[in-house]
């Protein structure tokens, strides 16, 4: 059986799991924003077997054959499912609040084992704690393997930037993989932008600045399961915005599928395997050269668009990949669950 762990909102998920439908294969969606579901681990004869309980219906996690990690955890409801006695002490009582981190706390611990014992006993497609790369680690490990990268600092001090901005036009972006947040009434995005130095205050945290490129074009490149599906993003010279990040004004660019040359793909790939990652999508420029700079890859990047795009079919690709990993995995030792 396959399970899946996503968010409602995923729309790449949903085109998968239609086509699980199409194939009429078992599989188990989870999505981190909708809890109708709870687990048992049980111990007998040694052995541990954890289930899940979906709706009234359980499953033996033994019966997960492979597990596509999209970009969802598990979660559980805390306050619905507590009864708070109160002590008679002269001490305050503890407040809800102080008892959830505490139920948290042990719920974090158990599903610690749960993502465990799911790698150990299936096949993953990356994993929870592989959700977020670390940008600095990733061009620090795509500058070893040999992929061109933009000079970069990273810096709270003002004159340190002022002698990297003597060199090159500046541009900034978030340290983290962080694309939004939002608070009651708004929603805040992340986008690359140009830096002008006269907004520069003389004093602000650490902050990531980079070389712009001048570029001839980006490129998009979804990896699943060590294969490459690449689309080339063309935005015009007067688009000022799409020309620092293509993301600004989608429908001021232009996206034809693209083939990477080999050398850039066989160092994406060893990139992709140094981060322990099977699945992914990786931003690069091209310069007026033709040379490649490697921007940054994120393990739970949208591809919806690259896939309508080139006609690429990738939900397609993806469930039946999910499919044939379901075979070949030696059965673990469990004992079944009596109701």
């Amino acid at each position: 059986m396959i399970l899946i762990l996503s968010t409602k909102e995923d729309n790449q998920t949903d085109e998968v799991c239609a086509w699980l439908n199409f194939y009429k294969k078992n599989f188990v969606r989870i999505n981190d924003n909708i809890i109708n579901y709870n687990f048992d681990i049980f111990i007998k004869n040694q052995l541990l077997e954890p289930i899940i309980k979906i709706e009234n219906k359980i499953i033996n996690f033994s019966d997960f054959n492979v597990v596509w990690f999209r970009r969802g955890y598990f979660f559980a409801n805390y306050s619905d499912n507590i009864e708070i006695t109160k002590l008679s002490t002269t001490e305050n009582i503890l407040s809800s609040n102080k008892i959830n981190d505490l139920c948290e706390r042990d719920f974090f611990s158990m599903s610690k084992y749960l993502y465990w014992y799911l790698k150990q006993n299936t096949k993953c497609i990356n994993f929870v704690g592989k959700y977020n790369t670390n940008k600095l680690i990733a061009l620090h490990l795509a500058s070893q393997i040999g992929l061109k990268i933009p000079n970069s600092l990273v810096t709270e001090e003002k004159f340190i930037f002022n002698e990297f901005y003597k060199k090159d036009n500046v541009i900034t972006k978030s340290i983290s993989d962080w694309s939004n947040f939002r608070t009651e009434k708004y929603k805040f995005n992340f986008f690359t932008s140009k830096v002008e130095t006269q907004n520069i205050p003389n004093n602000f945290f650490y902050s990531l600045f980079q070389q712009q490129i001048e570029k001839s074009f980006e490129v998009r490149t979804f990896v699943w399961d060590n294969k490459t599906y690449s689309a080339a993003i063309y935005a015009p010279p007067e688009n000022i915005k799409a020309q620092v990040d293509f993301r600004s004004d989608y429908d001021g660019i232009k996206i034809v599928p693209y083939k990477l040359p080999q050398d850039i793909e066989n160092k994406l790939l060893k990139l992709m395997a140094s981060l322990d990652l099977k699945s992914g999508s990786a931003d690069f420029i091209v310069d007026k050269n033709l040379d490649f700079y490697f921007l940054e890859i994120n393990p739970v990047g949208q591809f919806d668009f690259i896939d309508k795009a080139c006609n690429y079919n990738l939900a397609k690709i993806i469930a039946e990949t999910l499919i044939n990993k379901r075979k070949g995995r030696p059965r673990v030792k469990c004992f079944e669950i009596i109701e």
